[in-house]
């Protein structure tokens, strides 16, 4: 018979060869990144040409101009919208209600005894 062995991993743990490829992968990414970043300086690209700019046609330019500087309308007087409203009336002060509390009525049938002590259901 073969006995069922557990593995006492946690799911989070990694393995040797799990780390192995990580280290590996991350190794060729920095290669990579580092060969990109030192043969980027050395790629030349054409320049464009400093009289490009000024080969527009003149109809372009004209049209440019005549949007860019739009006509102002004339400013509108303003008028003050908001009048001044007049000081709200004065409420005068609520005098303050004293209210007494009255006691509490006895049951009808619970009343204490001469001798100040109340009566049960057993005395006669």
């Amino acid at each position: 018979m073969t006995a069922l062995a557990l593995q006492a991993t946690l799911p989070w743990t990694t393995s040797f060869e799990e780390d192995r490829r990580f280290r590996r992968i991350l190794l060729q990414a920095l290669l990579l990144s580092l060969l990109v970043g030192v043969v980027m300086p050395y790629i030349r690209t054409p320049q464009p040409a400093p009289d490009a700019a000024d080969d527009l046609p003149q109809r372009r330019v004209r049209l440019i101009t005549e949007l860019v500087m739009p006509v102002r309308p004339a400013p509108v007087p303003t008028v003050p919208l908001v009048t001044a409203a007049p000081p709200p009336t004065p409420v005068p002060p609520l005098a303050p209600s004293v209210v007494t509390p009255k006691p509490p009525a006895a049951p009808a049938g619970n009343s204490p005894s001469k001798s100040g002590k109340q009566r049960c259901a057993g005395d006669v």
